[in-house]
């Protein structure tokens, strides 16, 4: 079936574990009672959301555009951003 994009195992648990790694990130941040560890949680992740998609891309599309990094970049920005400000 050549067109068809067809996730691997090792796909698969790429994407298991950004999900958990999102989630549990999203978990402490909502429950560290102080804004200065809030926003530090938020930049770790922010720093692990484009780190996994440059590799991931590195890793099963063998291509490393500009384009890949800058998008990855301005979602962890967007990620950064909404969840300071929704949290204040």
């Amino acid at each position: 079936m050549k067109g068809k994009y067809v996730l691997s195992l090792s796909h698969t648990i790429q994407y298991i574990l950004l999900i958990f790694i999102l989630l549990l990130g999203t978990f402490i941040y909502l429950n560290v009672p102080s804004h200065n560890l809030r926003i530090i949680t938020a930049v770790i992740l922010a720093v692990i959301y484009p780190a996994w998609g440059i590799w991931h891309h590195w890793e099963h599309h063998q291509h490393f555009s500009f384009g890949v990094v800058v998008e990855y970049l301005l979602v962890s920005l967007l990620i950064v951003v909404v969840l300071v400000s929704l949290t204040g």
